[in-house]
């Protein structure tokens, strides 16, 4: 098989919402999923580092296969490693840099919701990095939901999404636009309709950009 893009997962979830995605927009498109758990987890326990990125690096042009001219990062936490790729052979794409751009757009006041502690600082370096780009200096405040990722480690996305939307709920005064750091996290947008103030994730924005680079 012939494959028009690719993915690299850290989550085996991410597989089933980006094949939905695909379906929804672009059912025709041919596509290839590398999941690879072990980059999530050594780059919450050792951050990124030179090894890390290497792998990273390896996983993508495994995912491309010299097929696919398009690679999607679907982890925010290795999200900037993998926007870093010196491959010539293939575009590299991090999923979050939409929402991102988006967000900047959007407001001076972003509130960033993450699950893991380990999206903090890619999240943050990939909106100041997209504010720079913007000529803007937005204020960003960071809100980590402690113990929702034991949710999600548990396959209770029910519970997670709802940790995280309480937790949007309680804690946003002041936000003109909230980021939720992590692709997992996107249902819980969905919780908290209603609220006044727009509440962005990386799926379908990063998936949108994605087919317009493939010209789709």
């Amino acid at each position: 098989m012939v494959a028009s893009i690719a993915f690299l997962h850290t989550a085996p979830a991410n597989v089933t919402t980006f094949e939905r995605l695909l379906q929804k927009h672009a059912p025709d498109l041919q596509a290839v999923h590398i999941l690879d758990e072990s980059l999530l987890n050594d780059a919450r326990a050792q951050g990124a580092n030179e090894a890390l990125a290497e792998r990273v690096h390896q996983r993508m042009d495994e995912a491309a296969g010299g097929a696919s001219p398009l690679v999607v990062c679907t982890c925010s936490s290795i999200g900037g490693m993998a926007e870093d790729n010196p491959s010539a052979a293939y575009r590299s794409i991090r999923i979050d840099r939409a929402m991102a751009d988006q967000a900047v757009a959007t407001g001076d006041r972003i509130l960033v919701v993450a699950a893991l502690e380990s999206t903090v600082a890619p999240t943050l370096a990939l909106i100041q990095s997209s504010a720079q780009r913007a000529g803007r200096s937005p204020r960003i405040d960071v809100l980590v939901v402690a113990g929702s990722w034991d949710h999600f480690v548990a396959g209770d996305q029910d519970a997670y999404e709802t940790a995280i939307a309480y937790a949007i709920q309680q804690k946003s005064d002041g936000a003109d636009v909230i980021v939720l750091a992590q692709a997992t996290m996107a249902g819980a947008a969905e919780r908290c309709e209603g609220m006044g103030v727009p509440i962005l994730s990386s799926p379908e924005i990063g998936i949108l950009q994605a087919l317009a680079a493939l010209g789709k």
